[in-house]
């Protein structure tokens, strides 16, 4: 699939869960290198995520790392998205209770019965601490 054809998917799905809000840079020429491709903000869920579209193959430059690395460091909810991993995009764009992002990629917090993931997002309602991933 390609980016953009992604990118518009995610969008219909956004929309759905009352993801209101949305902006996208059409022409990145006279913009800061690296910058997300996406910015939504869900106003009910009080949350704004900043997202990177890749296609399966699409190759991470390292001014988009940098950007999604500093926006969590920041405690953004910030990720590089590939269409491979929907099943997750659907889980953290659903209602908030489903999804939790603790804003630092090497500190987390796992809710019983749930995957964490090394983006720092974690699904579940009960959360339970757990140490720093080595």
């Amino acid at each position: 699939m390609k980016e953009e054809a992604f990118r518009q998917q995610v969008r219909k799905i956004a929309r759905m869960y009352g993801w209101t809000l949305m902006y996208h840079t059409h022409s990145s020429v006279r913009s800061d290198p690296g910058f997300p491709d996406e910015v939504l903000l869900n106003k009910t869920q009080k949350r704004v995520l900043f997202i990177e579209f890749k296609s399966e193959k699409g190759r991470v430059r390292p001014a988009q790392k940098e950007w999604i690395e500093a926006l969590q460091l920041c405690g953004q909810e910030a990720a590089i998205w590939r269409p491979s991993d929907m099943e997750q995009i659907v889980k953290v764009l659903g209602p908030s209770h489903l999804c939790l992002y603790t804003g630092a990629p090497f500190a987390f917090t796992a809710h019983p019965g749930t995957e964490t993931t090394s983006e720092g997002w974690v699904f579940g309602s009960e959360e339970q601490e757990v140490g720093t991933p080595g």
